[in-house]
């Protein structure tokens, strides 16, 4: 074997959870870097699926957005525009900031899980892993779409 080659080897890794109700994921790596998250003293994956982190928040606007429009009617417009002028100002600034992030950084990636099972022990988007990709070159995503 050549002195520049490396031998990878199988890796096991205990994700401990950020909520103490939470429970631990493994994550296990092959060889060649796929990566499977586990129950806890299973062989058993995990359906986790991996998201930048701007879009993750994004989502978190989306129930503001309900209520906007569950106010639209005479009595409630003011409240109504009032969340709604909140939740462009926020979006905007989610936006802007990681499209500077993803240019100058890289792409923030999360892994989150997402298990279909009833009664699972795993919670529906608990996040088990982070990333950081190579700097986004694409100037559409980067500079806005306005």
């Amino acid at each position: 074997m050549n002195k520049n080659e490396t031998i990878q080897s199988n890796k096991d890794e205990y994700i401990k959870p950020f909520f103490p109700n939470d429970t631990v994921v493994i994550k296990k790596t092959d060889a060649t870097g796929n990566v499977n998250y586990c129950k806890r003293n299973s062989q058993d994956t995990i359906r986790a699926m991996d998201e930048e982190l701007d879009t993750a928040l994004m989502c978190l606007l989306e129930p503001i957005q309900i209520i906007e429009m569950a106010l639209c009617n005479s009595d409630n417009i003011p409240f109504a525009n009032s969340l709604t002028i909140a939740r462009q100002n926020i979006l905007n600034t989610i936006c802007e900031m990681f499209g500077f992030i993803g240019q100058k950084i890289g792409v923030i990636n999360i892994t989150r899980i997402y298990e279909l099972e009833i009664n699972s022990m795993y919670r529906w988007g608990q996040c088990v892993d982070a990333k950081l990709l190579p700097p986004d070159v694409d100037e559409k995503r980067s500079r806005g779409k306005s």
